[in-house]
């Protein structure tokens, strides 16, 4: 999970796409998935599970707001074969302008 208080203690800054890591393997960190190194599927990624109980706690609103460039970039360049990874996208864009995100 992203959190803007997390990933400078962690992380270098500015680690590739916000802080967002996709794989972390022990002492290696990766900004990709198993199955993408899109900003999309990275980012999407985070917000699994998408329910009222774990997402609302746990995205972090400072971080999602600081990452939105990039997040929200990769929301318009959506190819259609992977458009069901809009919805996660749309959750994180709720969390800082929930009107947009209807």
């Amino acid at each position: 999970w992203g959190s803007a208080s997390f990933v400078p203690r962690v992380y270098p800054p500015r680690w590739p796409r916000d802080g967002v890591v996709g794989n972390l393997w022990g002492l290696k960190a990766e900004a990709s998935t198993w199955f993408g190194r899109e900003d999309y599927f990275i980012f999407g990624i985070q917000v699994i599970p998408l329910t009222p109980q774990a997402s609302e706690p746990l995205l972090d609103q400072k971080w999602v707001a600081a990452s939105r460039a990039s997040w929200e970039t990769s929301m318009r360049r959506l190819p259609a074969k992977d458009e069901t990874w809009r919805a996660f996208l749309v959750a994180m864009l709720a969390v800082v302008d929930s009107g947009a995100a209807w």
